[in-house]
């Protein structure tokens, strides 16, 4: 996941948000599972950003969010999780390459 997808002449980052929602776990918390995802995320050298409902991940191709899935899937599989719920969302910028953080400050800046 080292080069980025080129749309137009740009290279570009994709954003994604990433949620994962085991069931029939028996237990209300999630924090553990979350974990393990994020520890995937950073094996894999990716940036990304732990929230309160998501966590986002900058990525370079649609096809590394394709590998993102299948490890986060058989992490659940070895962790004897029977079912999970994942809900991706995507911010693709066509114009000029974002970060994470770039998206928290253009915001920020805006507040008065």
């Amino acid at each position: 996941m080292a080069q980025y997808i080129r749309i137009y002449g740009l290279n570009m980052k994709i954003l994604a948000s990433i949620r994962i929602i085991p069931i029939g776990t028996g237990d209300p918390s999630i924090s553990k599972y979350v974990a393990g995802v994020v520890e995937i995320l950073r094996d894999l050298g990716l940036r990304y950003m732990i929230g309160p409902f998501n966590t986002s991940v900058e990525v370079e191709r649609i096809s590394d969010l394709n590998i993102i899935i299948e490890k986060i899937i058989d992490y659940f599989k070895k962790s004897g999780v029977k079912r999970v719920a994942i809900d991706i969302q995507l911010d693709i910028r066509l114009d000029k390459e974002i970060t994470l953080e770039y998206k928290i400050r253009s915001v920020e800046e805006k507040i008065t």
